[in-house]
């Protein structure tokens, strides 16, 4: 959104509670993204809050809580989604609503006895291709046959320009969990042609990462992508499918615009190899 009122004008003023933007990302990410909407005009606060509004003539002057003042034309305030289910009487079929009102379901999307729940109601990733995921494995438990849902490969996108798009566990996730790391950056205006066809002044940054638990060695892995933002997390999804022990960590697409998306292009695969991952 604030891409889109800049491009048409409008002096835009983020204001983001959290210490940097998109802060569920690995913060490499948070920080691109604020470079891009720095450079496209827009005037970027993180970690702040809005402790006051006030009419000041025609403008509405907004005080943050580092006592700055910002004058603006309209408020657009981003205050999440949660679940509609109030007022449905879930609890008397047995159902299991959390504090934000999601419906509590299992590996097969079952909520109660006879109840199953998919897509935005469950508070699981509120993605559309989630919900028709549940809806596959739902249907599939409902036909009497005997199988889970399994969120580790499920992409996750920001329909932004670039697009940015992401699947499985950031690197700090990982470390968490106590796997070693290795991660390599892309520059793929810089390390292939495609991104040139598209724009003059053509950006784009792809981040990977492998995971191994304990201490043994990640060996060799591949990183595979097709030019767009979207399309760029597709080889990490089939290498997470692929590998139980050792998956991609996450691969996140930082991508150039792609203005012909119906022309659909086969994934290219690159061989550490040739983009070697740092050890240790």
């Amino acid at each position: 959104m604030s891409t889109f009122l800049s491009r048409f004008g409008a002096h835009v003023t983020l204001v983001q509670s959290a210490d940097r933007l998109l802060d569920r990302e690995a913060p490499r990410v948070g920080a691109l993204v604020a470079t891009q909407l720095t450079e496209g005009g827009v005037d970027v606060r993180t970690g702040r809050h809005a402790v006051s509004a006030r009419r000041g003539g025609e403008d509405t002057v907004v005080t943050l809580d580092d006592g700055t003042q910002v004058r603006v034309d309209v408020i657009v305030v981003g205050a999440g989604r949660r679940p509609r289910t109030g007022g449905l009487g879930a609890e008397t079929a047995g159902v299991i609503l959390d504090e934000r009102g999601a419906v509590g379901v299992d590996a097969s999307c079952r909520a109660a006895e006879g109840v199953w729940a998919i897509g935005d109601v469950t508070g699981i990733m509120p993605f559309t291709h989630v919900g028709m995921y549940q809806a596959r494995v739902a249907a599939a438990t409902l036909l009497g046959q005997s199988r889970t849902a399994n969120y580790e490969g499920i992409p996750r996108v920001v329909f932004g320009d670039p697009e940015i798009a992401a699947v499985g566990l950031t690197a700090d996730a990982a470390r968490a969990a106590g796997h070693q790391v290795l991660t390599a950056e892309l520059d793929l205006a810089e390390s292939i042609a495609r991104p040139w066809t598209y724009e003059k002044d053509p950006r784009g940054t792809l981040g990977a990462g492998l995971a191994t638990p304990g201490d043994g060695g990640a060996g060799d892995g591949e990183v595979a992508f097709d030019p767009g933002g979207v399309d760029h997390v597709q080889g990490g999804i089939l290498r997470s499918d692929r590998d139980q022990g050792r998956g991609v960590v996450g691969v996140g697409g930082f991508g150039y615009r792609q203005r012909h998306q119906h022309r659909r292009q086969p994934l290219t695969r690159f061989h550490p190899r040739q983009f070697p991952l740092p050890r240790g």
